[in-house]
């Protein structure tokens, strides 16, 4: 008889009518360099003929098929299969480099009083495999005394200790948005600490049909993540930071809200954001933030900025303007001047990145002249 070790690494990837790039994927998973690793798939009630294509695996994969519950439901379905004392994610649609789980696997068992190894991710346009960008954390060993918030990583590229997901019940399936923030959050919260290393071990493959269109449902997401970890961690949460976060929360669901031409909701969602921190929309860096999200092309680059310069800042202009107009406690002028000021220098800055060298200069002086007035 042949000894079979147990798998030391289990790769849980949870797919739902994504046939087209669960594949990859699955690859990315076999081609490891290490090889006691187990490759758990998760179908969580595909329609589209997900499972017959990954039945053609046989056994080199776990194949596991469910009624659809969500993705942390088919997250959690993996964890319960699996046998590794390490767990690492990997959703359907991203991969990653043959070296990823012999990399984090090595600096946790270097580092063994780290539960967590978390690493680089690259962004790539998936209409032409373009890299959008490459983000990657500073190394270290960092816990929660170190911050209320560890750094931010895609989940792909996260590297986890089985025993610490067990301790803090693995992903909330009550809510559909920002659950892996949600997890590693508590993580951080229960004293885990994070080994995080400069190394790109995963790719995420943005696609805009992978975009929700469905603001309400990031936004209820975040606000459970965000209320619970502030009620976890209590006084090491200024209530500075903590309004700086929920204005962050509201701003990119206004953001999101407008892209997709509700006003009506953009307006509330900001008034919520300025009832957290009433200067966000005088500061450069958020409205680069928005102009962002609303740019045609988004969540690619827009290399040709936005459509309509002035337009966009027609209509964004009036609606926050609207937004402070309905708070009566404000010097409507001076707030007007500054909101304007700096929308302005955003669409400088953007006007500049997108080589509109003119533009740039045409925004900037508005910046200018509104900042006097």
């Amino acid at each position: 008889m042949i000894d079979r070790q147990p798998p030391v690494v289990s790769i849980i990837i949870p797919v739902f009518n994504d046939k087209e790039h669960v594949i990859r994927a699955v690859n990315s998973a076999l081609n490891q360099t290490m090889k006691s690793v187990e490759i758990i798939v998760i179908d969580d009630g595909s329609t589209d003929g997900t499972s017959e294509l990954l039945r053609a695996y046989g056994d080199r994969i776990a194949l596991i098929r469910q009624e659809n519950r969500g993705v942390s439901a088919a997250r959690n379905a993996g964890i319960a299969f699996s046998n590794g004392d390490y767990i690492s994610f990997l959703d359907s649609d991203d991969t990653i480099v043959p070296f990823k789980i012999e990399l984090q696997l090595t600096a946790l068992r270097e580092n063994c009083d780290a539960g967590l190894c978390a690493a680089g991710t690259r962004m790539i346009d998936s209409r032409d495999n373009s890299t959008i960008r490459t983000r990657c954390p500073a190394p270290g060993i960092l816990d929660i005394r170190s911050g209320v918030f560890p750094p931010w990583f895609h989940i792909s590229a996260g590297f986890v200790k089985r025993i610490w997901l067990t301790n803090v019940g693995g992903f909330d399936t009550s809510i559909l948005s920002a659950e892996d923030d949600d997890l590693w959050w508590r993580l951080w919260a229960a004293g885990c600490p994070f080994l995080l290393i400069d190394e790109v071990v995963s790719s995420y493959w943005i696609r805009r049909d992978s975009l929700s269109q469905k603001p309400d449902l990031q936004l209820s997401g975040r606000l459970h993540a965000f209320e619970r970890h502030f009620s976890s961690v209590g006084s090491l949460a200024s209530q500075e930071l903590r309004a700086h976060k929920y204005s962050m929360v509201w701003r990119d669901a206004g953001a999101h809200w407008f892209r997709l031409g509700n006003m009506k909701n953009a307006e509330d969602a900001w008034m919520k954001a300025i009832s957290f921190d009433r200067s966000i929309f005088m500061k450069p860096s958020h409205w680069k933030k928005i102009l962002f999200f609303i740019a045609p092309s988004f969540p690619f680059h827009h290399p040709d900025g936005l459509s309509s310069y002035t337009e966009t800042f027609r209509l964004l202009r009036n609606t926050v303007g609207a937004v402070y107009g309905m708070n009566e406690c404000e010097n409507n002028t001076n707030v007007l001047h500054r909101m304007t000021s700096s929308l302005c220098f955003a669409l400088a800055e953007s006007s500049f990145s997108n080589s509109r060298p003119w533009s740039a200069r045409f925004w900037l002086a508005r910046s200018l002249i509104a900042g006097l007035g």
